[in-house]
């Protein structure tokens, strides 16, 4: 089975990780889902909801999905 996602700069395939950047493009039989940004955080945290999403080391900050689609549910509701 060949899975593929794109979020941000991580590319995974197969449970693999890989920098890509995040405008990669591999074309294949499904086509591109209309998502807004929102949508594909709260999808990724519906997948991975406790592995890490972003990590900076400069400032000791991990984040899990599901930190990051909290912090994105609240800005959408600041604008």
């Amino acid at each position: 089975m060949h899975t593929s996602c794109l979020v941000y700069v991580v590319w995974c395939r197969d449970g693999e990780k890989k920098r890509r950047p995040s405008y990669w493009h591999e074309a294949g039989p499904e086509p591109l889902a209309a998502r807004t940004v929102g949508q594909l955080v709260d999808w990724a945290a519906g997948q991975w909801s406790n592995r890490e999403a972003f990590i900076s080391v400069y400032e000791g900050v991990r984040l899990t999905y599901r930190q990051v689609a909290d912090k994105v549910r609240q800005l959408r509701t600041h604008y």
